[in-house]
């Protein structure tokens, strides 16, 4: 999805457009609204564009009312949420639940009153706030599962030498792994190929649940 497409599927407030015009919205916060706001109106998952799935998306998943990743809560990760959820994987069965409608409604508000964005973990924040104060989506909350516990296991290890054990033992549990557009990878290491080599070819497909 791109800025021309968009307008095929939501029309976002002419406030929010204008300040993302003038630089007063950074892509990441406009990219945030822009999720909120598509999952509001049509339900779905949204995963970032940064993240791999190493299987379909498992149908469990999809007839559920609210999905997250939920990797368990680690007070020593460094990130707001601390594993109780992710921004980049949200999803919902229900067109209008009432998490994403909260988040979007906050997010048009601030976008109108204020001129520039307080906090880059923002959705987070609201989400925290949904999660404790929306008690339909605490139950949801409550009742989701534990899964993807090695999202983050894979990203580091891509430049490695491949090891096929190492492999099979990220993909335990989880078929949703993160990474990021920021740094490149060499295809070889020690002269064998690297995992991110071997995800290139596509062989990594074949290590799932």
């Amino acid at each position: 999805m791109d800025k021309e497409s968009l307008s095929q599927y939501i029309t976002l407030p002419v406030w929010v457009e204008e300040k993302r015009e003038r630089n007063m919205i950074g892509l990441a916060h406009y990219a945030d609204i822009v999720r909120v706001s598509l999952l509001a109106a049509y339900g779905g998952i949204w995963i970032d564009a940064t993240s791999w799935c190493n299987e379909p998306i498992p149908e469990r998943i999809k007839s559920i009312s609210f999905y997250t990743r939920k990797g368990g809560y680690n007070a020593n990760m460094p990130l707001f949420a601390k594993g109780r959820w992710t921004s980049w994987c949200l999803g919902t069965n229900k067109i209008g639940y009432p998490l994403f409608c909260f988040i979007r409604d906050m997010f048009y508000e601030y976008a109108k009153r204020e001129e520039c964005w307080i906090d880059y973990l923002l959705l987070d924040k609201l989400i925290s706030i949904g999660l404790k104060e929306i008690p339909k989506v605490q139950n949801d909350y409550n009742d989701l599962f534990i899964d993807n516990e090695n999202s983050f296991g894979l990203w580091p290890k891509m430049g490695l030498p491949f090891d096929e054990k190492v492999m099979e033992s990220l993909s335990n549990n989880t078929w949703l792994f993160k990474g990021s557009y920021k740094k490149t990878f060499p295809e070889t290491s020690l002269g064998k190929p690297t995992f991110f080599a071997m995800w290139l070819s596509g062989k990594l497909n074949s290590f799932r649940n």
